[in-house]
């Protein structure tokens, strides 16, 4: 069996990765006293937090952006240029909040130091550990893993710039929403010992019969968080949009499939054909975010 190390550089000189990931390398801020508490999910829907006050005010929605190197480095993650498959996802999902959110969304908050809350959901290898546990209710299978649904604080400067954006809105709460690449863990089930991945609400991706239910496998994802006035975070949620499938060979020595621009043009064109009107994966995907989110 080849070590660690090794194996993470024998994968770097190939187009791939080696699931060894932190869990949120973007996040600025400690997850405590964030308003909602790390939650260890076994099922979907991956939501956590209060229900939000029947008689709130108006609700300011931030647009959708890219949050690079979340679980991995960014090297390791589609191009998000000008004109890349990525950038068509982020409009298209874009495109689509602006229809839902009804005039609801608002220009973002830029400027120094001006760091969002950072929604944080999956299970990365170095926490495999804390993510799986056996299910008593299963006699063969394992579907017993837990997934991760945490936020991290915003900068003090972001919280005093929402503060200010709410008061010029007369609205009560705001929306933070990221499209970002996840980990998720592998599940088994039943005589035949099939694989899958849970993403969502009635939402689940095969995988192939001999994926290692000990290696991640990476998920392009939404991530949401509703924020009061102060900046704490009152319900947060994650949808599963894509999952890239890890083949044998490397899933036999702990490795994973890095997602491409080819994964994303996919993703941007396949519909969910188990739901009525078979939307657009991702359009059914923000629209199960929203409703988890009570947006919807």
């Amino acid at each position: 069996m080849l070590s660690r190390p090794l194996k993470t550089l024998l994968l770097a000189a190939a187009p791939l990765a080696v699931s060894a990931c932190a869990s949120s390398g973007a996040s600025t801020g400690a997850t405590l006293g964030s308003g909602v508490g790390d939650r260890m999910l076994r099922n979907a829907p991956w939501v956590a937090g209060k229900a939000l006050p029947a008689l709130r005010g108006p609700t300011a929605v931030f647009p959708i952006a890219w949050q690079a190197g979340a679980t991995q480095p960014q090297m390791f993650e589609p191009g998000a240029g000008s004109g890349e498959p990525l950038q068509q996802l982020v409009a298209a999902l874009q495109q689509q909040l602006d229809s839902l959110a009804a005039g609801s969304v608002t220009t973002p908050l830029v400027g120094e130091r001006l760091t969002p809350p950072d929604v944080q959901f999956g299970c990365p290898a170095m926490n495999l550990q804390d993510c799986d546990a056996a299910d008593p209710s299963q006699a063969i299978g394992r579907q017993g893993t837990f997934h991760r649904l945490a936020v991290a604080n915003p900068s003090p400067a972001w919280r005093a710039a929402l503060r200010q954006r709410l008061d010029s809105l007369q609205a009560t709460h705001a929306v933070v929403i990221t499209l970002e690449i996840g980990q998720y863990l592998p599940r088994q089930r039943g005589i035949t010992g099939s694989k899958y991945v849970t993403l969502g609400a009635s939402h689940e991706a095969s995988l192939p019969w001999l994926t290692s239910l000990e290696t991640p496998v990476s998920v392009i994802q939404l991530t949401g968080a509703v924020l009061d006035a102060d900046g704490k975070a009152v319900r947060i949620a994650a949808e599963g949009l894509w999952v890239k499938r890890t083949p044998l060979v490397l899933s036999a020595i702990d490795a994973q499939s890095l997602l491409r621009d080819d994964d994303v043009r996919t993703l941007l064109r396949t519909p969910r054909n188990d739901l009525p009107g078979q939307p657009l994966v991702w359009q059914a995907g923000l629209t199960s975010l929203l409703r988890s989110l009570e947006l919807r």
